[in-house]
């Protein structure tokens, strides 16, 4: 059980916060987040997620984020 801290790029639009926050219910982790920054196009956001209990890699969690409509980037932080 570790905590991976990723960062995501999202266009400021509607749900797409919430979309992301969808697949890590879906993908069973406790997570907790934070948006850093947003101007008008994108939002900068943190979330930092325990492993214990995931169904997916935190790399598969990374892959199945970009290919979310509404998301720019994404990246791992940090894994502790």
């Amino acid at each position: 059980d570790r905590i991976v801290t990723y960062h995501f790029m999202l266009h400021d639009q509607p749900g797409v916060l919430s979309s992301i926050l969808g697949l890590m219910a879906r993908s069973a982790q406790t997570a907790d987040g934070e948006p850093v920054h947003s101007d008008e196009r994108n939002a900068s956001v943190t979330i930092s997620a325990r492993t214990g209990e995931m169904k997916y890699s935190s790399e598969e969690l990374v892959h199945r984020a970009e290919a979310m409509e509404g998301v720019s980037k994404v990246e791992i932080l940090a894994s502790e």
